[in-house]
């Protein structure tokens, strides 16, 4: 009986103790503290590339379908001036094939800059079959990089088709000065070359620039004071650092997501900017993030941001 009772009076003591060590862990990460806003944006980095291959087109167009708001994406320049679309301004060994198939090394990246190639040799490489061993789900396809204005083309196309609501476009520059001349274009030309992709499409306010590179953003800003900008940031910056290294306010501040507090957040939105930080994937630092009132966040995992924020779409199941 004594044994009986003392039974019972652990396991009333090890219920207690675990409720009580929920309650005292339940920090921002575990549960949304009240309902996104209608304006929160949820960006799909390169695509999506936790589910397709990354700055592709069936990444953008998987994107839509879950309902992203903003198609993320990065640019290079090819050897004959086109702007394509890519994270590296290289063949990335991690998932490239040469058009026989073998696979990139990676003491080749160096070898195969895409500002030393046309861009008809640049489409005959596979970025997609091999898929990405970071990226258990990302669905192997055979497919290449496509060009700028290929992606515009095809996404403006596809969301009045689906009769969705427009989507947007944060396209990220990708230069630095001792990339100049070398892997990528100097870079007013690069800029400039992405502009005159840019301006056919109409695309207003529905097309954001962010780059790490301060110098990219000034010369947009001094081009087309209209083109809304987001300042990247590694290491974490205040508003007073932003507009010393700018000359200028931007109007997006975008960091890395882990070098955020909701002091920060606050010190930004307390100077007009909107906040959208970059890549979150992990459900509990998606809640956590979403918790911190920023205005939008950028992911690999789409499909699980949009559940979270009870806006996925239901997509069809593939046929048998």
């Amino acid at each position: 009986m004594l044994l009986r009772a003392a039974f019972f009076f652990t396991c009333a003591e090890l219920l207690v103790f675990l409720l009580t060590m929920s309650c005292q862990h339940s920090d921002t990460g575990l549960v949304l503290h009240k309902p996104l806003p209608d304006h929160f944006d949820i960006q799909g980095h390169r695509g999506a590339r936790g589910l397709m291959p990354e700055n592709t087109i069936p990444a953008f167009i998987h994107a839509m379908d879950l309902g992203v708001t903003t198609l993320e994406m990065d640019l290079a320049v090819s050897g004959d001036k086109e702007v394509v679309v890519s994270h590296e301004p290289w063949f990335s060994a991690e998932f490239s094939s040469r058009p026989n198939m073998d696979i990139v090394l990676p003491v080749e990246e160096e070898s195969l800059l895409l500002y030393e190639m046309p861009y008809s040799e640049i489409r005959r490489y596979d970025v997609g079959r091999r898929g990405h061993r970071s990226f258990p789900r990302q669905a192997r396809l055979s497919v290449c990089k496509p060009l700028l204005r290929e992606v515009l083309d095809t996404c403006e196309k596809y969301w009045r088709a689906k009769n969705y609501a427009p989507v947007r476009y944060n396209i990220e520059i990708k230069s630095q000065p001792d990339w100049d001349n070398w892997r990528t274009p100097p870079v007013n030309e690069f800029c400039r070359l992405v502009l005159d992709v840019l301006r056919p499409f109409n695309l207003g306010p529905r097309v954001t620039i962010q780059s790490f590179d301060p110098r990219a953003l000034k010369f947009c800003h001094e081009t087309d004071p209209t083109i809304p900008l987001a300042f990247l940031s590694a290491q974490g910056h205040t508003p007073e650092q932003v507009e010393q290294i700018l000359g200028f306010q931007p109007q997006i501040y975008s960091p890395r997501w882990q070098t955020l507090t909701e002091e920060s957040v606050r010190a930004f939105k307390q100077k007009g900017y909107l906040v959208i930080p970059w890549t979150v994937n992990d459900t509990t630092d998606l809640r956590r993030v979403m918790n911190m009132e920023v205005d939008g966040l950028i992911t690999d995992y789409p499909d699980v941001a949009l559940e979270l924020a009870g806006r996925k779409r239901a997509l069809p199941k593939p046929g048998p």
